[in-house]
């Protein structure tokens, strides 16, 4: 993509013109865009550099030439208020899920399955999923329920989430 000055503003060309002709270069020139890039900037045609940013903090300020490098770019201009991230979605497989559990904790979850309808549907829902979403609140909100069963003990939901056991 590459950019010019036209009556004192900067128009962005996201192609050169195929046929483009001047009072320096004259007629129309078949195929503008194949010419080389020497051509471009005795034509004031210079190539646009656009700056990474973080989306969250920063925005593009309004497009300029710079002097010194020779091309256009966007200034970075940091937002008054930063945007909220979401959060990034942390899967883990059913077995690593697993894993974060004692196996006695695992051993009380299955047994408690086959007398308790709440934990049950739990284990339901556990085989059932793909993958475990550490993040969803079904996650925690059933972890919270085996806690307040006494199936695993208490702060044991935060460390699963959190791997630390």
């Amino acid at each position: 993509m590459k950019a010019r000055i036209e009556n004192n503003q900067i128009v962005v060309y996201p192609e050169l013109p195929i046929h483009y002709s001047s009072e320096t270069l004259g007629t129309p020139l078949v195929d503008f865009r194949t010419m080389p890039n020497e051509i471009h900037e005795s034509e004031g045609f210079f190539y646009v550099v656009t700056p990474d940013i973080d989306p969250f903090t920063q925005k593009l300020g309004v497009i300029c030439f710079d002097e010194d490098r020779r091309y256009f770019t966007y200034p970075v201009e940091q937002l008054e208020v930063p945007l909220p991230r979401p959060l990034a979605e942390k899967r883990i497989t059913k077995l690593e899920f697993v894993n974060r559990f004692t196996s006695d904790e695992f051993k009380a979850i299955i047994a408690a399955s086959k007398v308790n309808a709440d934990i049950e549907l739990w284990m339901m829902k556990f085989n059932l999923a793909t993958y475990i979403d550490l993040n969803s609140g079904q996650v925690n909100e059933g972890l919270q329920g085996l806690e307040a069963a006494g199936l695993i003990g208490a702060g044991r939901a935060n460390e699963i989430i959190q791997n630390q056991y």
